[in-house]
């Protein structure tokens, strides 16, 4: 039979009540939102402030804009109203009279009902701080009378400015250079009149016309008549190399042309230009030809009146600038990957770019331009071509003909050791294991040992246990031998080549010997007296599983010292094993076993009960089967008499067996297709209700108590006792 259940699902209906709310209108004309707006059109002492209506109220008064220099300004910090016949849209105010370099906060407000209301903005600005820088004349400057002189200042608010003329110490100024507003671009060429006292200590003083606070003076400087020259360039700290170029500078006060001459300890050696034009600088190059030394001098001269010159201070010349590359030489083996110190000499104090060549060739920059600090140090990059044809190159940034060059070296890859994998540990039993490894580059020699070492500690090295596998590339398997029980061992696979020896990744493994695990499999074809069972070894427990078998008896826990098979192979993996010469209707208690060197491992115990035998009046046998707790003949009954030895009637015509009556008194038999040899011993008799009961009435009990045509100590199965086989 079949059982159902049926689930009711109750859906519970939630209603939703929906209440009516009243609003109450507002007033919506008490409200003033309002807002601040940038800032534009700010000076140093003026800025136009921005605000804007977003809404107002009926009793909107005076609006405008608070300010302060301190933030969250408010009406009793500094208030500007606003002068507006609307009270709506955008609204400006100009807001004067502030300090300069200063920075001010602004905020809208509007009064209503008499009380002020802000804007949530508040913007801020810093008013520039126009002050004027002279650049131009300096102390330095000597103007003579009827030349042109550029005056040169600096102003952030390109103000117009008047330009005047002042005496050292003048409590007032003595002469109007530009009397009338001078545009503010920070240039104004003077031609200085012929009645100007020629003195040291004038000044110019600019002002800003728009605001006369705003001025400043020029350095002190020298307004004169006389011719002059005053040289410049070469000074003191001069350091000039022959066949290098460098700029002869100097100042003077007339158009004439002028001669340029080298002294040298005072004594005239050489006429650098004649009659050249006198416009305050000359480029020379230093001749090859002088001599080195400290005490040179150059004088100009004008050429009409040679009274009229200037010497320079004493200079130093030099040898012609040079750089001499002292490392690498050429014996030298430069190995990619390592580092290196480039080395050289050299008279200049500009920097210096630092090249590699090859054959002659540029190969790489090494560095760009660093000061020329000998030593520089190198770390060769890997994946260069080996060679011996490489130079270093050292030439002054600025000039490409300073240069310097080492000879031609070495450069050579690193040698390698060998490239060698650690394999997994395997075959672990009794005392030994299985390793290896594979040897993927052999580096840059032939490998000429490889194989695996072992050890108690980290990183074991061929010093430690080892076995050799040949040489050469490509995997090779080692055997760990001698191996100490419940002891964790480290494995390092190694290749030597002329290098050295290289080792693979570190395994590890502990060597425990223990019995056997296996699994006891479930027990099938169960007979009167015979079985089998299929079980397992999961793991040899480090050691040769040398028997394989199943124990039985009808006591729990068997071992092999009861009924047990040993036909079952050996290693590890499934196997199964016949139970023989077993008791009908016997529960027998089963386990697998198996057996290495260290002793014998047992399965989980199963149990079952062999089938049985009954016999019937007639001497007919039935094989019987235990299903739960229940016994039940596995064939059918086929008997012709009660166990009392009463026969029963054999209906041989169909009509006959039709007519019998459904009731307790029709006791019959018949077999299928009258055929009795053929058929009984596969669908046994065919009796009737009152034939099988034998005159019984019906029983629900369990067991049902009803003997009928069954053997002894057999009965007809009740409703209750089939659900329970259900």
């Amino acid at each position: 039979m079949k059982k159902t259940i049926f689930t009711t699902l109750s859906i519970l209906l939630v209603g939703i009540i929906i209440s009516n709310i009243s609003c109450e209108k507002l007033d919506i004309r008490r409200i003033i939102k309002i807002k601040t707006l940038d800032i534009t059109e700010f000076t140093y002492n003026s800025a136009v402030l921005n605000g804007e209506f977003i809404d107002i109220s009926d009793n909107t008064g005076e609006f405008g804009f608070c300010y302060n220099t301190t933030g969250n300004p408010g009406i009793n910090d500094g208030a500007i109203k606003v002068q507006s016949p609307t009270k709506k849209g955008s609204f400006t105010a100009q807001l004067t009279g502030l300090d300069r370099g200063t920075k001010y906060y602004v905020k809208a407000y509007a009064m209503d009902d008499g009380k002020p209301v802000y804007a949530k903005e508040e913007k801020s600005f810093t008013t520039p701080d126009p002050s004027i820088t002279v650049t131009a004349p300096t102390n330095t400057d000597i103007w003579p009378l009827k030349s042109t002189r550029q005056i040169t200042w600096a102003d952030a608010t390109n103000s117009e400015v008047r330009i005047e003329l002042w005496q050292k110490d003048g409590a007032s100024p003595y002469h109007q250079i530009a009397i009338d507003p001078v545009a503010g671009n920070g240039l104004f060429n003077w031609t200085i009149p012929a009645n100007i006292p020629t003195e040291n200590g004038w000044r110019v003083k600019i002002i800003n016309t728009s605001d006369e606070s705003i001025f400043a003076f020029s350095d002190e400087f020298r307004i004169t008549s006389a011719s002059f020259v005053s040289m410049q360039y070469p000074d003191a700290n001069s350091k000039w190399h022959k066949n290098s170029e460098y700029n002869i500078v100097w100042d003077d006060n007339f158009l004439l042309n002028v001669d340029i001459l080298l002294f040298k300890n005072g004594t005239e050696t050489l006429t650098i230009a004649n009659n050249t034009s006198s416009d305050g600088s000359y480029p020379w190059t230093i001749p090859e030809s002088l001599t080195p030394g400290t005490d040179y001098q150059v004088g100009v001269y004008s050429h009409t009146f040679q009274s009229v010159y200037d010497m320079s201070q004493q200079f130093e010349i030099l040898a012609a600038k040079a750089i001499s590359v002292t490392s690498p030489i050429a014996t030298d083996n430069w190995q990619m990957g390592s580092t290196h110190n480039i080395t050289w000499t050299d008279n200049i104090a500009e920097n210096v770019r630092i090249e590699l060549y090859k054959d002659g060739t540029f190969s790489t920059e090494i560095a760009g331009s660093i000061a020329s600090t000998s030593p520089y140090s190198w770390t060769l990059p890997t994946g260069m071509e080996a060679d011996n044809d490489y130079s270093i190159k050292i030439t002054m940034v600025g000039d490409d003909d300073v240069v310097g060059d080492s000879p031609e070296f070495t450069i050579s890859t690193v040698p390698a050791q060998p490239t060698v994998t650690t394999d997994n540990i395997t075959d672990i039993q009794d005392n030994t294991a299985t390793c290896g490894g594979n040897v993927t580059d052999a580096g840059s020699s032939d490998v000429t040992a490889r194989g695996v070492c072992w050890g108690t500690s980290h990183n074991p090295t061929i010093s430690d246990s080892k076995e050799e596998n040949g040489t050469g590339t490509g995997t090779f398997i080692s055997t760990l031998i001698n191996l100490a029980e419940n002891t964790t061992y480290y494995v390092r696979a190694y290749a030597t080549n002329n290098e050295g020896t290289a080792y693979g990744e570190e395994k590890t493994f502990n060597f425990q010997l223990s019995v056997a695990s296996l699994t006891t499999g479930d027990i099938v074809n169960i007979t009167n007296n015979s079985a089998s069972c299929t079980s397992n070894v999961t793991d040899a427990g480090n050691s040769y599983v040398a028997i394989r078998g199943v124990c039985w008896d009808t006591s729990p826990n068997p071992n092999n010292g009861h009924s047990h098979a040993t036909d079952g192979g050996n290693g590890t993996g499934t196997y199964t094993i016949n139970l023989t010469s077993l008791t009908a209707s016997t529960t027998y208690y089963v386990r697998a076993y198996a057996t290495n060197n260290v002793g014998t491992g047992y399965g989980e115990e199963k149990t079952f009960t062999t089938n049985g035998t009954v016999a019937d009046y007639d001497g007919n046998t039935y094989q019987t089967v235990k299903i739960g707790n229940q016994w039940w003949m596995a064939e059918n009954l086929k008997v012709t008499h009660y166990e009392g030895g009463t026969a029963i009637d054999e209906i041989t015509d169909n009509t006959t067996w039709a007519n019998l009556g459904d009731n307790n008194t029709d006791k019959a038999f018949c077999y299928y297709n009258n055929n009795a040899s053929n058929e009984a011993d596969t669908y046994g008799a065919l009796y009737t209700w009152a034939a099988a009961m034998n005159g019984a009435s019906s029983s629900t009990a369990n067991p049902s108590g009803i003997q009928g045509v069954c053997p002894t100590g057999w009965h007809l199965p009740s409703d209750d006792e089939w659900k329970e086989l259900e």
